[in-house]
């Protein structure tokens, strides 16, 4: 990159700048690791197969492909995240909100490789394209041109490979009939809450299925603001649910999880691109029960392993209803190497605050990977 002109750069733009250039030569090699383990998946799935069903000649390969890859993403995200930080100039915030996003997506499609077997085809599939639509990282070269007001040219995306295969025409009439979920965010609103010694600000959304079938598992994406408008940070608390059903409600909340005295305005938007997990596959909920403390919901029970074999991971997942059925939470527990026969007692908490009264049941569901 050429240095001309970054003696105009105030100290804290320089130093902003070196931590994007080094995050964006990270995402390099997280990409280059992203697409060499993406060929080894499909170089080993079965003709006509969607799953890896048995150990692949280079199984090994692909984890630590995939791992490495999931790292340097990682790695890319905190430093794009520190080099907005660091500057003071606000052409680092869309750049590094938007590399940080790019991040995210490719994570999203990581995520399923640390189990055996990875995901189905049609899962990474929709992943990696759903990755291959965010915006790659603004080159640093661009991103100097634009701090110092000079006219950008377009340039070259970072190499995402090329789009995965479509279904066949066959495979897209079975498709076409398949019913699939729709959410919509039918509400929203900020809000501070101020019965506490210390300002909780929060976004309250009510999500709506108004598709035809069961979602997959969602989340709320919440970017927080200053009373200026300037971006402080994205996350927030327990804003997650492993799925909605047909015409069902969340009423959900997302609260800050810091700078709360800092924050004066907030977007949130709805995460929810994945398929149904298969509820209670290899496994089966025994004994679930909800308790509530003061404020605070515990849900626990014991999840047994039915798979004949042991599991190298299980997941429960609850989701909290108030009288009228109306979803206010969900949450989940996570365990790994669960030896056949044996069960694991799983324990979900969540923080009702102000709508503890309004709390009147659960459903608990479990899902094992062997």
């Amino acid at each position: 990159m050429e240095s001309s002109g970054r003696s105009d750069l105030s100290e804290h733009d320089e130093q902003g700048l070196q931590k994007y250039e080094e995050a964006y030569n990270l995402s390099e090699d997280a990409l280059a690791e992203y697409n060499t383990g993406r060929q080894l998946f499909f170089e080993n799935l079965p003709e006509g197969e969607s799953n890896l069903e048995d150990y692949p000649f280079d199984w090994q390969t692909l984890s630590d492909t995939m791992e490495s890859a999931s790292e340097y993403f990682g790695e890319a995200a905190d430093l794009f995240e520190e080099s907005r930080q660091l500057s003071e100039s606000p052409e680092f915030n869309e750049p590094c909100v938007r590399a940080v996003d790019w991040t995210q997506a490719h994570l999203d499609a990581l995520s399923m490789f640390g189990d055996l077997g990875g995901p189905s085809r049609d899962w990474f599939t929709q992943r990696h394209n759903e990755a291959k639509r965010a915006d790659s990282p603004l080159p640093p070269a661009q991103l100097l041109d634009r701090i110092l007001g000079r006219p950008t040219e377009s340039y070259t995306p970072l190499d995402e490979g090329t789009p995965m295969e479509t279904p066949s025409s066959a495979e897209t009439e079975t498709s076409e009939e398949t019913p699939t979920s729709d959410l919509q965010i039918v509400s929203r609103g900020f809000s501070v809450d101020d019965s506490s010694d210390e300002p909780a600000p929060y976004v309250a959304a009510t999500i709506v299925n108004r598709g035809d079938g069961q979602s997959g598992p969602a989340e709320l994406v919440v970017r927080w603001y200053d009373d200026d408008g300037n971006f402080l940070y994205e996350g927030g608390g327990q804003a997650e649910l492993v799925s909605l059903a047909v015409e069902e409600t969340w009423e959900a909340r997302v609260y800050a999880s810091k700078e709360q005295a800092s924050i004066g305005d907030a977007e949130i938007e709805i995460d929810a691109e994945g398929y149904p997990i298969p509820s209670d596959e290899n496994v089966e909920v025994q004994n679930s029960e909800l308790q509530t403390n003061g404020t605070t919901v515990t849900i626990t029970g014991e999840l047994a392993n039915t798979s004949g074999q042991e599991l190298l991971s299980a997941s429960a997942y609850s989701k909290i209803y108030d009288g009228d059925g109306v979803v206010l939470a969900g949450g989940h527990d996570q365990e790994t190497d669960i030896p056949a026969e044996e069960t694991w007692q799983f324990e979900i908490q969540w923080d009702a605050r102000d709508r503890i009264d309004r709390v009147s049941e659960h459903v608990a569901v479990g899902y094992g990977n062997t």
